[in-house]
């Protein structure tokens, strides 16, 4: 694991997950604050009796496509796997079921910041003054 890669998944407020434990297959959308925020598992009755294996790698694209639809139902359009790109790399699983979940149209990234000016916040009346640069930042161009 490299440290950018982690350092990125520290400071993502959403964070997808897939993992089997024996049996069966988790998907779950993670707040870093307050846990679950949605599931999909093999385990529930529906999804289970469509399923061939619960955990083969159709199961995992399956789950992807059914946590992307509960996801955007709830309004969530954005996440952040949780896994390294190296790991979803290896394992097929990942692969297809990050796959599924960009192709029911969640994107796997996070929104773009907007800056606070009185055009997007009309309780800021004040403007903004131009950033100057650090003497660090000076000798760094060096």
């Amino acid at each position: 694991m490299n440290s950018k890669s982690t350092k990125r998944n520290e400071v993502s407020f959403i964070k997808l997950n897939l993992y089997s434990p024996s049996a069966h297959q988790i998907a779950r959308l993670l707040h870093y604050r307050d846990g679950v925020v949605i599931e999909a598992s093999t385990k529930e009755k529906a999804i289970s009796n469509q399923l061939y294996s619960n955990t083969d790698t159709c199961a995992a694209m399956n789950l992807g496509y059914i946590l992307a639809a509960r996801c955007l139902q709830a309004g969530i359009h954005f996440a952040i796997p949780s896994a390294t790109q190296d790991q979803i790399e290896n394992s097929k699983h990942q692969k297809e079921f990050f796959k599924a979940l960009e192709a029911e149209g969640l994107q796997l990234r996070e929104p773009a910041a907007i800056e606070q000016t009185y055009e997007t916040d009309r309780s800021m009346v004040w403007e903004r003054y131009p950033t100057m640069a650090s003497r660090q930042d000076k000798l760094d161009e060096l």
